[in-house]
């Protein structure tokens, strides 16, 4: 996708609501993808987004790390919204080389290739078999400092626009909006790639690195 034209996106979706953004993402769009990790606040999106788009294939990349009640709260979403969802998980021979006690002892590029192995390739995974041309996240501007380098729109690769219709509101506003609609939120989720809660799990940033490849 054209910088220009990501430019165009954000100058027309600006001032709209995140259903507004949505409807005007379908209308465009010839293969959208939704990604969730079920953590907290994710049903929010899934929420918005599939009662606008309710065949759209959702992503998850399971990564082997999840929580029992993580699990179960994936399986209970996608059983309520009849979820069309496409899940993705690590070679199972490499996730087992990782001992959760010893991540967290990782050095940085211990930690990185721990990344690579059990998020992202299953994600390049996903790009490849699905290849969409946008896709919805739930990323928002408060939540890391590369995400305030980004907007509503952003191109993903040369292919690809991500789309975060959650991207200008606050975490209070999300809060409050699942209370008035009464969604639940998956309090024990546990993003193990992150060493806190301002830090990126990988899949976000630019993937020029095997963009050749979708």
């Amino acid at each position: 996708m054209r910088v220009s034209t990501v430019k165009d996106l954000n100058n027309q979706g600006k001032n709209l609501s995140p259903e507004q953004i949505i409807e005007m993402v379908s209308g465009l769009s010839v293969n959208p993808i939704l990604t969730t990790k079920f953590g907290p606040q994710s049903i929010y999106l899934i929420d918005i987004v599939v009662k606008i788009l309710p065949d759209i294939q959702v992503v998850w990349i399971d990564t082997g790390f999840n929580t029992a009640q993580t699990i179960e709260f994936a399986h209970s979403v996608i059983d309520e919204y009849k979820l069309n969802i496409n899940i993705f998980r690590p070679d199972f021979d490499i996730q087992r080389k990782y001992s959760k006690d010893a991540i967290h002892r990782m050095a940085e590029d211990e930690r990185l290739q721990f990344i690579e192995d059990i998020k992202i390739e299953p994600f390049k995974r996903a790009l490849q078999q699905i290849s969409p041309d946008f896709w919805f996240t739930g990323i928002r501007e408060e939540q890391t400092a590369y995400r305030k380098t980004l907007d509503v729109f952003s191109s993903y690769s040369k292919n690809i626009v991500r789309v975060a219709p959650l991207y200008k509101l606050g975490s209070n506003e999300v809060l409050r909006d699942m209370a008035r609609r009464r969604l639940r939120s998956e309090v024990h989720y546990l993003d193990i790639t992150k060493r806190n809660g301002h830090s990126e799990c990988g899949i976000h940033f630019p993937i020029s690195c095997f963009e050749k490849q979708l």
